[in-house]
């Protein structure tokens, strides 16, 4: 896998390394993180301009929903439910 020219290995991409933290180290936080309960765990889907979040409220409220929408929020009620059952809550960011 590539990004910008330069050939990714071992974690994708990390972004916003303020403190400048070696791969160990955010391996250990991470580590920490998960292993820990009073950490918040969120999960985050963006799916950017894939989606039109007004166009699905609109079919929910108004009943018009078409199979590809069941499809999606069948799914989507299937990814909350690992989420919640892994102690992450599940978001998702949309046009």
């Amino acid at each position: 896998m590539q990004a910008n020219g330069i050939t990714l290995t071992g974690r994708d991409r990390i972004f916003r390394n303020v403190d400048g933290l070696t791969g160990q180290q955010i391996t250990d936080a991470l580590r920490t993180a998960c292993g820990h309960p009073a950490y918040s765990r969120e999960v985050w889907i963006v799916a950017g301009n894939m989606l039109d979040r007004a166009y699905v409220e609109n079919a929910i409220r108004t009943g018009q929903i078409d199979n590809r929408l069941w499809q999606f929020l069948i799914h989507w009620e299937g990814l909350r439910t690992a989420c919640a059952r892994a102690g992450a809550r599940l978001s998702l960011y949309c046009h």
